[in-house]
């Protein structure tokens, strides 16, 4: 005979076991949540560096491209025989300005976008 008395409402073996199955795959699911949500906010950082890295790229073209023009300009000035501009800054001058200008906004956008793509994330 047993002396032992067991208490109805106490929960039986199979129903502990039951509940901390549930709150294993509970905590399982939240996790997969948190991951997704971690991987997602990665990828949109990445991707606004990447377009930022892309319009200073750009930048840096249309900079290159416009110093090449004010080049060929500087050289037909410095190869014509009779000079017409009687403005302060020749026009070549003025492509080398603003291309420089516009090649260093790239250069620094770009280097920004590539230092922000290879930084850590900080949480």
């Amino acid at each position: 005979m047993s002396t032992e008395l067991q208490d109805p409402s106490a929960p039986s073996t199979a129903a502990l076991v039951g509940g901390i199955l549930a709150d294993l795959q509970s905590l399982v699911e939240q996790q997969f949540r948190v991951t997704r949500l971690e991987i997602e906010g990665e990828l949109r950082r990445r991707a606004s560096a990447a377009a930022a890295l892309v319009v200073g790229l750009a930048l840096c073209l249309v900079g290159g491209i416009v110093i090449s023009i004010g080049l060929v300009y500087l050289l037909h000035t410095l190869t014509a025989k009779v000079s017409v501009d009687n403005s302060a800054v020749p026009l070549w001058g003025c492509y080398e300005i603003i291309g420089i200008a516009v090649l260093a906004i790239g250069g620094l956008m770009a280097n920004a976008a590539k230092a922000s793509l290879t930084k850590p994330k900080t949480n």
